[in-house]
C-alpha cells in the first residue's frame, strides 16, 4: 500500500494498479511507443523505501519482433546501454530498469519512460526485412522462448566434413535437426533421404546427439506433399518429427527442454 500511495500522490495523470497478490504495481504512462502502445512500467519494492522500476522486457520483445536480437547484436546492445546511461538506467535480464526511492519516485518514473521511448530508436534504423524463410520462423520460435539455439550449424561427419544442420538445440542433450520444406512429394522424399544420410554420417563420427525433423506445414501445398509413405518411413527411422503448425504444443515442450540447460524431452 505504501508504494500505491506514493504512486497515486505523485503520478496524478497516470494509471496505477496492483499486480495480482504481489507488492508490485503497474504504472501506465502517457508516453507512447511507435506502435501507439502506452509505455507501462512495473515498480517493485526492494526494502528500506527503495524500488526497482522496469519495463518488464517490453523493449527487448519489441525489438525482437523487428528482427533485432540484442544478445546476437552486441553493437546495438552497447548502443542501447549508452542511451540508458544518460538516464542512469541499465539493461538487465532482458529489461530496462532503474533504481529509485520515495523522494525521487515521480522524477525517475518520468526519466525511465523517456529512456524506454528513446530505446526504440533502433526501430527507425531497420530496413524493411525480406520475408522470413521457414527456417527463420523455426529459429525465431525457439529464440523467442530463450532456448539455446543455433541456425545453420556445421557438423563434421565420417564421410562428409561439413554437414549443415538447420537448427541446433543445445540443452543438456544436443539436438541436431533438419528442416523439410517442399511442395512436391518427390522433393519431400529427397530431403528426407538427405537428412537421414547426414544424421547417420554424423553418428558414425562418434558425435553424441539426438536427431530431429521439423516439417514445414505453413501452406496447403506443403501439407499435402507429405504422404503416408513418408510418415511411415519417419516412424520406422524413430527420428522425432514435428510439424510446425499442427504440432505446436510439442514444439513448446521441446523449447522448455532446452531452456536453462534442463533435460530435453527429445
Amino acid at each position: 500500500m505504501i508504494l500505491k500511495n506514493i504512486a497515486e500522490s505523485v503520478l496524478t495523470d497516470w494509471e496505477c494498479e496492483q499486480i495480482g497478490d504481489t507488492d508490485n504495481y503497474l504504472i501506465v504512462t502517457d508516453t507512447i511507443l511507435p506502435n501507439n502502445d502506452c509505455i507501462e512500467i512495473v515498480a517493485e519494492p526492494v526494502g528500506n523505501g527503495r524500488y526497482i522500476i522496469h519495463d518488464a522486457g517490453t523493449i527487448f520483445n519489441y525489438l525482437f519482433l523487428y528482427g533485432i536480437n540484442l544478445y546476437e547484436n552486441r553493437g546495438k546492445l552497447r548502443k542501447l546501454k549508452k542511451i540508458l546511461e544518460n538516464y542512469r538506467a541499465d539493461f538487465v535480464n532482458n529489461r530496462i530498469e532503474k533504481k529509485t526511492d520515495s523522494d525521487n519516485f515521480s522524477h525517475d518514473i518520468s526519466l525511465l519512460a523517456q529512456a524506454i521511448r528513446e530505446s526504440t530508436i533502433f526501430h527507425y534504423m531497420i530496413k524493411p526485412a525480406a520475408k522470413a524463410s521457414f527456417k527463420d520462423k523455426v529459429y525465431n520460435f525457439f529464440a523467442s522462448r530463450q532456448t539455446y539455439v543455433n541456425i545453420n550449424y556445421t557438423v563434421p561427419g565420417r564421410i562428409k566434413s561439413d554437414h549443415k544442420i538447420d537448427i541446433r538445440l543445445n540443452g543438456k542433450n544436443e539436438v541436431l535437426s533438419k528442416i523439410i520444406s517442399a511442395r512436391y512429394p518427390s522433393m519431400v522424399q529427397h530431403q528426407l533421404e538427405q537428412a537421414w544420410f547426414a544424421f547417420d554420417d554424423i553418428k558414425a563420427a562418434d558425435r553424441n546427439f539426438m536427431p530431429a525433423i521439423f516439417y514445414d506445414d505453413t501452406s496447403r501445398e506443403k501439407k499435402i506433399a507429405l504422404k503416408k509413405n513418408h510418415i511411415s518411413q519417419i516412424h520406422r527411422s524413430r527420428i522425432p518429427f514435428c510439424r510446425f503448425e499442427d504440432d505446436n504444443m510439442q514444439l513448446e515442450e521441446i523449447a522448455k527442454g532446452h531452456r536453462n540447460r534442463q533435460d530435453s524431452i527429445l
